[in-house]
């Protein structure tokens, strides 16, 4: 018979991921988190145990200034990292051998897929230029592009799907992305944190408050307005609109600029003055708390570039995409995650029907993964991680 966590256990490794410093590795330790806190504690007891240790290894490692680290503490991250694998019952014999055969059966069949998404699309976005009177090739171009990009990814997700357990695919998801950061920092390819602010520091003195330290302190302390807010995603092409739902962003209004600044996860930046905001959440946080997301958003562009390459290659809808950029930069730097949707019904009917229902379906985590998980309830002082 299952058992259920102790919830002071689960309070208590939520403390310790709260105390980690802004960093990507925090978001998936939390994301980690989350997927156990309902799981068998027979099972996963000692895998909440070594998480625990992890993150107080990973406090001191990133709370740390100096250009050296003590040599042990790195030997001891990368030792708790493949504890927590081990325990997370990712990596047993039985779960390499049936995810390399699921694997290959799911890239096969996201070939074949892909090709016959690539022909439907293309079809379909002919019809549409005749209908429309446009240029075909245009549309028959967008059409072969986004059918071959969706049918490939329902092709490689959906074995997945089927024959994984959702709780083994999560963690194997979260041991996956640690992996990447430990390595990341373990070959400094992420600058320490401090180094990000003081870039957006400098900038935003000079662009914003004309070098006037006093006026730039003021905005630290003050209250600040900014908005979570969506437009219909168009991925290569306007000529997608409602077809994929929505394209999340963060809009910041900073003093003396004509434009606002837009934190995104983007092969270009949104046109948000004259496009139409499909969704919209205002927060109000201090200036301080502006310039924490700003300066991870730069941190996050040298591990998670929007390329046309990163895009083809490793974003899946769902799991690394626009909206789970946002919800990273809120969720590190201490606030609760957005309630805005990928998919809210607005959209046309292929993509609330077919685009729509796949994409949720199919990626491992629900998209309000959050909303009833760790959260953080905010007060004047400071921010505080609870379930």
């Amino acid at each position: 018979m299952s058992r259920p966590f102790n919830t002071q256990e689960l309070q208590q490794c939520l403390d310790e991921i709260a105390k980690i410093p802004i960093s990507e590795v925090k978001y998936y330790l939390l994301l980690a988190l989350n997927s156990i806190k309902k799981a068998d504690a027979h099972q996963y007891h000692d895998f909440l145990k070594e998480l625990t240790y992890l993150s107080i290894k990973l406090i001191r490692f990133l709370r740390s200034e100096n250009a050296t680290l003590p040599h042990t503490l790195l030997i001891e991250i990368n030792q708790s990292y493949q504890k927590l694998r081990e325990f997370s019952k990712t990596n047993t014999k039985a779960v390499v051998v049936g995810y390399a055969i699921i694997n290959l059966g799911a890239t096969l069949l996201s070939i074949f897929t892909g090709v016959l998404g690539g022909l439907v699309g293309s079809i379909a976005g002919l019809i549409r230029s005749i209908w429309d009177l446009n240029n075909p090739l245009s549309y028959l171009k967008d059409g072969a592009i986004t059918g071959f990009a969706f049918g490939a990814a329902i092709g490689f997700r959906a074995p997945k799907k089927i024959f994984k357990d959702e709780l083994t695919r999560q963690l194997k998801f979260c041991i996956d992305r640690l992996e990447e950061c430990l390595l990341d920092m373990h070959e400094q390819k992420v600058k320490p944190f401090t180094y990000y602010k003081t870039v957006v520091k400098t900038r935003l003195l000079k662009e914003c408050f004309d070098n006037n330290k006093e006026s730039y302190k003021k905005f630290l302390r003050e209250i600040q307005t900014f908005q979570i807010a969506t437009l219909s995603a168009q991925f290569v092409s306007e000529n997608l609109e409602g077809y994929l739902g929505h394209h999340a962003c963060i809009i910041l209004s900073l003093p003396n600029q004509n434009k606002p600044e837009l934190i995104e996860f983007s092969l270009g930046e949104s046109n948000v003055i004259s496009r139409r905001l499909t969704q919209h959440e205002e927060r109000k946080v201090t200036g301080e708390k502006i310039i924490e997301m700003m300066a991870f958003h730069q941190q996050l562009q040298e591990t998670q570039p929007c390329t046309y390459n990163y895009v083809l290659t490793k974003m899946k809808a769902g799991e690394n995409d626009c909206f789970r950029y946002i919800e990273k930069i809120l969720l590190c730097t201490g606030q609760k995650t957005t309630k805005l949707q990928r998919f809210d019904g607005s959209e046309n009917w292929i993509g609330k029907n077919i685009i729509g229902f796949f994409v949720e379906k199919l990626s491992p985590f629900k998209q309000n993964v959050f909303e009833n998980g760790p959260c953080y309830e905010q007060n004047q002082s400071h921010s505080k991680l609870s379930f």
